[in-house]
C-alpha cells in the first residue's frame, strides 16, 4: 500500500502491517517519509512503486529492493520526471511513467529507460502529467495540468482536448 509516508505491508492472513523501508546506494532511506502515488506489478511479479524524489524503486517477489530508478541523473538509466506521480503497465510489458515533466517509459527486463525525447511525447517535457489509460495497444489517453490528451503511438498523431476545447477546467 502506498502512503503519505511510504510503502506499507498489509498481511491479509494475520491482517498486521508493515512499513517497508530499504536504502540507497548512498545507506539513505528508501522511500524516505513522502508520499507513494502509485503501485504496479509487472509481468514478472515484481512491484514497483513511485516516489517523490527518489524516483521509482523496483521490489522482487520477496520484496527485497531490485531496483532504484533514480530521477536526478541523466542517462537511460534515469527517468527525467522531477516528481513520479503515476505508473501503467503498457500492452507490451514496458512500465510507463508521468509526473512532472512528461513521460517514460522503463523496460522492465533491462530497466532502460526511454524518456522520449525525439518522439511526439516531448511535448510534454514542460507539462505536469498524471494518469494515463491505454484503451488497446496503439492509443494512450493522458491526463495533465493542461488538458486531456489521446496519443496513437502508431501514428505519432496526438490530440489535444483542454478548457477551450470545451473541458470544465
Amino acid at each position: 500500500v502506498g502512503t503519505g509516508e511510504g510503502l506499507l505491508e498489509w498481511k491479509r492472513n494475520t491482517n498486521t502491517t508493515t512499513f517497508l523501508q530499504y536504502s540507497d546506494k548512498n545507506g539513505n532511506p528508501l522511500p524516505e517519509k513522502e508520499e507513494v502515488s502509485s503501485i504496479v506489478i509487472d509481468r514478472n511479479d515484481r512491484i514497483w512503486a513511485t516516489t517523490i524524489s527518489h524516483g521509482i524503486i523496483v521490489l522482487g517477489k520477496n520484496r527485497s529492493l531490485l531496483k532504484q530508478i533514480s530521477n536526478t541523473t541523466p542517462g537511460k538509466g534515469s527517468v527525467k520526471l522531477k516528481g513520479v506521480y503515476y505508473l501503467l503497465v503498457g500492452p507490451d510489458g514496458g512500465i510507463w511513467a508521468s509526473g512532472r515533466n512528461g513521460i517514460s517509459k522503463i523496460d522492465p527486463q533491462n530497466f532502460e529507460v526511454d524518456n522520449f525525447e525525439n518522439s511526439p511525447l516531448a511535448r510534454f517535457d514542460t507539462v505536469t502529467c498524471g494518469t494515463m489509460l491505454f484503451t488497446d495497444k496503439d492509443n494512450l489517453w493522458i491526463a495533465t495540468n493542461i488538458g486531456v490528451f489521446h496519443y496513437n503511438l502508431v501514428t505519432g498523431a496526438i490530440d489535444e482536448y483542454t478548457a477551450r476545447d470545451g473541458l470544465a477546467a
